[in-house]
């Protein structure tokens, strides 16, 4: 994998999101996983049940 520069790396430009507090930007990360994973079982239920006919 290459290296790139400060910039164009998404993971530091995470942690400078938050000022370089590394527990804060883990913590955000993890909630948007969570909720993501809620949002994708609640598709997952509306197709199989059949809700997303149009």
């Amino acid at each position: 994998m290459a290296r790139t520069t400060w910039e164009q790396n998404i993971g530091y430009q995470a942690v400078a999101w938050y000022d370089g507090d590394l527990r804060a930007t883990v913590e955000t990360l993890l909630e948007d996983c969570r909720f993501l994973r809620e949002q994708l079982d609640i598709a997952g239920r509306c197709m199989s049940s059949g809700l997303t006919r149009g």
